[in-house]
């Protein structure tokens, strides 16, 4: 009998487009430029709006081989 499921070949990690976005979104919020002139909230809807979108335009998952 063959498998039912095959699974799929995902991609490297430093070739996530969610990942990199998440970094830097995540760097930027250590300057305190970048703090003054957003808030906390803004922040967090920014991350929210960014991995929606990333969400709806991912193919592949991320392994790690």
């Amino acid at each position: 009998m063959g498998e039912l499921y095959t699974q799929a070949e995902g991609i490297k990690p430093w070739q996530s487009k969610t990942l990199w976005v998440n970094l830097v979104m995540a760097g930027l919020s250590f300057f305190p430029a970048f703090r003054d002139f957003v808030t906390p909230e803004h922040i967090a809807t920014m991350f929210t709006v960014a991995n929606v979108v990333l969400r709806l335009v991912t193919k592949d998952k991320i392994v790690l081989k």
